[in-house]
């Protein structure tokens, strides 16, 4: 990777585990009323996890499992779920609906695929 950016695999385990948080958040809000949300430490878990030292293999099919799990989360929601409420306290405090979990679940992966798809190039670049 270049300096100061994730390389390809480390984008790739960030959505998964993305999708995951954001799957156990769906559900915390289904339980609880306005629950404040537990920060993911998105930069710590990519040296705590060892992100760059995983199976690339393992890691595209454990990020199709957890696509799966999100989809099939939202799709068992009735639509008065999505005004369900939870607190975000990055980068401040502010209030969000399940609806933005989703939308932001889906930015998430959109924006990242292509942080992942400049850093393939750039190894590919690398390779030539």
């Amino acid at each position: 990777p270049a300096a100061g950016v994730w390389s390809a695999l480390e984008y790739t385990g960030h959505v998964r585990d993305v999708f995951l948080t954001l799957r156990d958040r769906l559900y915390t809000v289904l339980v609880e009323d306005k629950p404040v949300v537990a920060p993911m430490y998105r930069d710590h878990r990519v040296t705590l996890a060892r992100y760059n030292a995983q199976d690339p293999a393992e890691v595209a099919e454990q990020l199709a499992t957890a696509a799966r799990l999100i989809a099939q989360a939202f799709d068992a929601l009735e639509q008065a779920q999505f005004q369900r409420c939870c607190l975000y306290t990055f980068p401040t405090p502010v209030e969000r609906s399940l609806l933005w979990v989703g939308q932001h679940t889906v930015h998430e992966g959109e924006h990242h695929l292509r942080d992942i798809e400049a850093g393939l190039a750039r190894v590919r670049a690398t390779a030539r």
